[in-house]
């Protein structure tokens, strides 16, 4: 077996490389002792009886010519500029099928995550196989030395022996008998097949970084909630498994949520979780394994053997016991396994209240997996992480409430102040408050209603762009002809306005009693005859929408023209914040009591329509500056 170790140095490792096989050192000043005088001549080195070749660089030596490449604590010492050309360097001498065993010591002050990446992106795929060499550290008895603190990340990689292009870039993976690539949302897909498997697997797709930062907080997630489990455990076979892994955060969340959501799909199925459920967590990610079947001797010993050999902690598994967990990745507490026991535990709720951070399972009808932030656990981490705490803080939904003040200063400046430039007083008699609530609420309850059908609809056409679509469509469309037709009933403005509101609490009310259903109907037909049907069960709530602004304005441009400036810039900025405002809203109650804040809004217009200035009652004096 032919070995590089790059960085070689004058350590012993690579004459204990030299017992396996042929070695090659590379370094450009090996002779120099720590701390020492330069060595210039190779005779006055161990190597040199050893036979060993060492050569400044890896310039010199051909390309896939060895088995194995170590680099062991060297990457950590290079300027960050040289460690790219180090790990190319790397995958070029090293031979298709062969191994790239990497280091990185821990450090405070040194931020390994780029220097991993460079190595996990080098074309290379982890290598799950045994390793024919012991560690060094265990090879020497330094495993057993009590000072000794083995704190470094490793990683074992291997060559693919074709090129990776022909793997990952549509080539024989997409090529190979028995492939199948269906570009659909998995719900959608899962609505509409009765096909079962024997594996289904959600791997982490979304970035380590953005994912670690919270940029997904405010982004909703049909593919990590409990309606969605349910339908991936029920299109299992007998033996069939799901297995969903994320990436590992400190405190843990990510992991601990698809645990308690596993858990939750389990106990509805009517089994015992318990029997059923793995999770098991390597250096950067966590996988939860939810079995159909009980699992077996057989399967638990197979996960075992699988932890032991490649470092992998368990975290919960039938009839493990707490010295089983935390012997690999070490932290400062298994906090996984306790996790674990307590979501299993009559003590789910108490756990999930006294936790750090929201970790409970999410639905459909809040679907911000990646929503972790518990507001009133902010002085807790402040007092504990200090200048740390603000990497615990989602940062987008952070971003969400600054473009939530973001839209409510810009739409007073540049929609409600210019109606204050000029008028020096005005005084408003019976009747302006009633005008100002009505339009207030019409603006939020438009557009607080039409989020709410966005997320219905999302699931119903089994994308986001076709909900978009059909939903702003439709509203636009027959909230329009709702308008234009508006005009020409025979009953007074105020009288039409009534009934409109009257007609949409009633509908909003009926659809959250049938939409559901209805939906479930036709979620198997044809998507241009979905897009159809979510036209039409969308229109008629749309029409009534319509006859509401234009009613309430035709009725004040009688009474009181002074106030429909007022009018328009009210409704305008309820819309603006509204819109922006609906994901919070969202993230804390729900689409369906959103939904029915909206319905509110149309029912508290309908009684301030009642209330609007007549002919007889408006009066108003406004005094403007001629200045």
């Amino acid at each position: 077996m032919t070995c590089a170790d790059i960085g070689c140095g004058m350590s012993a490792f690579t004459l204990y490389l030299h017992f396996t096989g042929t070695v090659t050192g590379v370094d450009p000043n090996p002779y120099k002792p720590m701390g020492g005088p330069h060595e210039s001549e190779e005779g006055a080195t161990p190597f040199a009886g050893a036979g060993i070749k060492i050569v400044p660089s890896m310039g010199a030596l051909a390309d896939n010519s060895f088995d194995r490449v170590f680099c062991i604590s060297v990457i950590e010492h290079l300027p960050r500029r040289k460690v790219a050309p180090l790990v190319k360097e790397m995958v070029r001498i090293l031979k298709p099928g062969g191994l790239l065993i990497a280091t990185v010591d821990v450090n405070i002050h040194y931020d390994m995550a780029r220097p991993l990446d460079l190595i996990w992106q080098s074309g290379l795929h982890p290598h799950y196989g045994k390793l024919d060499l012991q560690w060094p550290a265990k090879r020497f008895g330094k495993a057993d030395d009590p000072d000794f603190s083995a704190d470094v990340y490793g990683l074992v990689l291997e060559k693919p022996v074709a090129p990776i292009s022909e793997f990952y870039s549509g080539g024989v993976i997409y090529q190979a008998p028995g492939v199948r690539i269906i570009n659909k949302q998995a719900r959608g897909y899962l609505d509409r097949t009765e096909d079962l498997f024997d594996i289904v697997m959600l791997p982490a797709i979304d970035s380590f970084g953005a994912s670690g930062a919270g940029l997904y907080a405010a982004q909703e997630s049909y593919l990590y909630t409990l309606e969605s489990f349910t339908a991936m455990f029920n299109h299992l076979t007998d033996q069939g498994v799901l297995c969903v892994t994320r990436w590992l955060r400190i405190p843990p969340r990510d992991g601990l949520r698809i645990f308690d959501t596993a858990v939750a799909v389990l106990r509805n199925a009517g089994l015992d979780p318990r029997r059923h459920l793995v999770m098991i967590r390597g250096l950067s990610t966590v996988s939860v394994i939810a079995s159909k079947s009980p699992l077996t001797g057989v399967q638990i010993h197979a996960v075992r053997s699988f932890c032991s050999q490649q470092g992998f902690d368990l975290c919960y598994l039938p009839d493990m016991t707490p010295s089983q967990a935390n012997r690999y990745q070490i932290l400062e507490r298994p906090y996984y396994f306790q996790a674990a026991e307590a979501l299993l535990g009559p003590q789910r709720q108490e756990y999930l209240t006294d936790y750090l951070f929201k970790i409970a399972f999410s639905t459909d009808d809040k679907p911000y997996f990646h929503d972790f932030l518990k507001w009133r656990s902010v002085p807790v981490l402040m007092d504990q992480l200090g200048g740390l705490s603000p990497a615990y803080v989602e940062i987008g939904y952070l971003m969400i409430l600054a473009a939530l003040l973001q839209a409510i200063l810009a739409a007073a400046v540049m929609i409600v102040l210019p109606l204050c430039v000029g008028i020096k007083r005005a005084e408003f008699v019976r009747g302006s408050t009633a005008v100002f609530g009505y339009f207030l609420l019409l603006g939020a309850g438009f557009m607080l209603l039409e989020m709410g059908f966005l997320q219905k609809l999302i699931l119903y056409l089994a994308h986001p762009i076709y909900s978009a679509a059909a939903v702003i469509g439709s509203f636009l469309f027959f909230g329009g002809l709702g308008s234009q037709i508006s005009q020409y009933w025979s009953s007074k403005p105020k009288r039409t306005a009534s009934i409109a509101a009257v007609v949409i609490v009633s509908l909003g009310v009926l659809y959250l009693l049938i939409l559901d259903d209805w939906l479930e109907l036709t979620r198997a037909q044809a998507m241009p005859l979905r897009l159809l049907i979510a036209a039409a069960t969308i229109s008629p709530l749309a029409f009534a929408m319509g006859h509401m602004f234009p009613t309430g304005l035709r009725q004040i441009g009688i009474t009181a023209p002074a106030l429909v400036p007022w009018a328009w810039a009210v409704n305008g900025f309820a819309s603006v914040t509204a819109t922006v405002a609906a994901p919070l809203l969202a993230m804390n109650i729900g689409f369906l009591r959103l939904t029915i804040l909206a319905l509110g809004c149309y029912a508290l217009a309908a009684i301030l329509s009642r209330l609007l200035p007549d002919q007889v009652a408006i009066r108003a004096n406004y005094i403007h500056d001629k200045s």
